[in-house]
């Protein structure tokens, strides 16, 4: 079983948020099923992080938009 979400913020499985877990923060994309909680960097570099239920976990926000800069 993993971490209960403390926050007002619900996010569905594909959409990117901000995370306070653990005393630290994260913008991860939300995965895994129902109770199961896995978050992905979209940088292959990063290993996906899996939530527990001992873990302190909040969604403070999501991510409505992304601007990159053109080269």
């Amino acid at each position: 079983m993993s971490a209960t979400n403390t926050s007002l913020w619900r996010a569905k499985i594909g959409e990117i948020a901000a995370i306070h877990i653990n005393n630290k923060y994260y913008i991860k994309r939300i995965d895994g099923k129902v109770g199961n909680i896995v978050l992905r960097s979209e940088n292959p570099e990063y290993l996906p992080y899996i939530v527990t239920a001992e873990d302190k976990f909040k969604i403070i926000g999501l991510v409505t938009n992304i601007i990159k800069k053109v080269l």
